[in-house]
């Protein structure tokens, strides 16, 4: 029995004298995300447009530092000292097109540079890692880029329509394998602000015959860029995603803008012959 009892003795001194032989190794550099350097003040507040909206998930090393995203805008983030003179940290952002962003933050009094647009980044120059993001996020993500480049893009149609010094004008349309983009521009000569109630597309029966009633039907968009008012003497853009669709013959597709508390409402009638000039993005 002692004699066991010695060789299981043996036993586990020799596995502790191996377990303690295996170290710990350093991860490899390559997969090391290369952090950017940023400065925040206590007095000051350091604004990042990011080029795609953000995941409410940013992560701070410590609460010496005050994050907010900015309300009602998904792609601005907000950054400033709680306190002066705090101890060096890091914080990682998120967005919802799979990318991670990582800070290492000091403390200065005057920071040099509070306000930074990453859209300037060249693609090939962000230092980010591939995230598995939740896939109607990685929609969101796809229907937000693809009206980027819609809103951005040359204006090459000329619908419009127009009253009380309120305009409203088809620019451009694009066409993906499953959606239709399509590019406006609303524009205010008056001196009264346009405050927008709804949008409103359906396709719609050109004439109606007699005694028949009138057939609609709504066209629910997949994407509408965030558009409230239009401020005197003032022009904005926006981007409406919709899923593809030809318009039957004896129909047109309509655009509805009201007005709200107003009644300068505008209607914009697009036809098949507008849409087949329809471009890929």
């Amino acid at each position: 029995m002692k004699s066991i009892i010695t060789l299981l003795f043996i036993f586990s001194i020799a596995s502790n004298s191996t377990i303690a032989q295996i170290t710990a190794t350093n991860l490899p550099l390559a997969t090391t995300i290369i952090p950017y350097k940023l400065e925040v003040g206590y007095n000051t507040t350091t604004v990042i447009i990011f080029p795609v909206p953000l995941l409410p998930a940013a992560d701070r090393g410590n609460r010496e530092i005050i994050i907010q995203q900015e309300r009602l805008i998904d792609n601005v983030l907000k950054i400033k000292a709680a306190k002066s003179d705090f101890k060096p940290t890091n914080l990682h952002v998120y967005t919802v097109d799979g990318k991670l962003y990582v800070f290492n933050i000091t403390y200065t009094e005057y920071p040099g540079c509070t306000t930074f647009d990453l859209n300037k980044l060249l693609q090939d120059s962000i230092i980010s890692a591939p995230l598995l993001v939740d896939s109607k996020l990685a929609k969101e993500s796809h229907l937000y880029e693809t009206a980027r480049k819609a809103r951005e893009s040359r204006q090459f149609i000329s619908k419009a329509t127009g009253d009380y010094d309120i305009k409203l004008q088809l620019r451009t349309i694009h066409t993906t394998s499953n959606w239709l983009i399509f590019g406006f521009s609303l524009s205010n000569a008056s001196n009264i602000n346009y405050d927008i109630d709804f949008i409103r597309f359906y396709i719609h029966d050109k004439k109606r015959v007699k005694r028949s009633s009138i057939q609609e039907q709504e066209i629910q968009p997949l994407y509408i860029d965030h558009l409230t008012t239009i401020a005197g003497q003032q022009r904005d853009r926006f981007v409406i995603i919709v899923p593809k669709f030809t318009i039957p013959d004896k129909k047109e597709f309509l655009i509805e803008l009201f007005e709200k508390n107003g009644g300068r409402h505008l209607t914009l009638r697009i036809k098949n012959k507008h849409l087949l000039k329809a471009k890929t993005l």
